[in-house]
């Protein structure tokens, strides 16, 4: 559960970032992927 909460927390702050009139790039790895090394990441 410690995973849905961090997704909840970083929507809540990138919802206060873009009140604040700021642009933010969010870039979401692919867990699973990684761990299966489909990305070809190391």
């Amino acid at each position: 559960m410690a995973w849905a909460e961090a997704g909840v927390l970083k929507a809540i702050n990138v919802n206060k970032v873009f009140a604040g009139g700021c642009r933010v790039k969010i870039w979401i790895p692919n867990s699973f992927a990684r761990l299966n090394n489909q990305t070809g990441a190391i």
